[in-house]
Parts: C-alpha cells; structure tokens; sequence
C-alpha cells in the first residue's frame, strides 16, 4: 500500500525477458567466449610491437586502458610513431579478420 492508499499490484517476473532467462545468459557467455577467441587469434598474427600497442590501448585482457605518450615513453618512441604503428595494426587486423571470414559482429 501506498501513502495516498493506493494499492500496487504485483507483477510476475518475465521469465522470457533476455536478463532473466538462464539460457539466452549461456548463449551470451558462449558468445563472449568465442569473441574472445577470435580476437586472441587475430592478436597473435600481429607482431609483438603492435600486439603490445593495440592491448595496451584499448585495455584488452584487464590490462588499463593507456595514452599515446604513456606507449610511446614505455617504448622509448615518440606518440606519433606509436600511432602510425596502431594504425598499421589496425589495418593488418581488419585484412586478418576479413580472411577468416570475420565480421565486426563477431567480435
């Protein structure tokens, strides 16, 4: 019951509901997990420099998130050149994604 006396229904659960149902959440996590997968795979063509960028940028695997400059003085190069290398990277991974017939929904 309300303050004002009104009284509030109770509504069941919608079982059906994405969020709640068990299966469609292991259908999401097998999904994850192949995602991860396949960005596993694309990571290791890349060579160990611009794998190190590419992670260390977009916080892959629960490694921080971290800048250009912050890259660059931990490879002892400039941001720029950090950047050019990304950019390559970016480059060799959507060509690597294309050949294994990856699309970004995919991932």
């Amino acid at each position: 019951m309300t303050r004002s006396g009104t009284r509030l229904a109770r509504v069941p659960a919608d079982r059906s509901s994405p969020s709640r149902n068990p299966r469609h959440q292991y259908e999401t996590d097998e999904a994850q997990d192949e995602s991860r997968a396949a960005v596993e795979r694309l990571l290791r063509r890349l060579d160990r420099r611009e794998r190190r960028i590419i992670v260390n940028r977009n916080g892959i695997g629960g490694v921080p998130e971290r800048t250009l400059k912050q890259i660059g003085v931990d490879l002892g190069i400039s941001k720029e050149r950090v950047r050019h290398i990304e950019r390559r990277a970016h480059a060799k991974l959507r060509s690597f994604a294309r050949l294994e017939g990856i699309t970004a929904f995919d991932l």
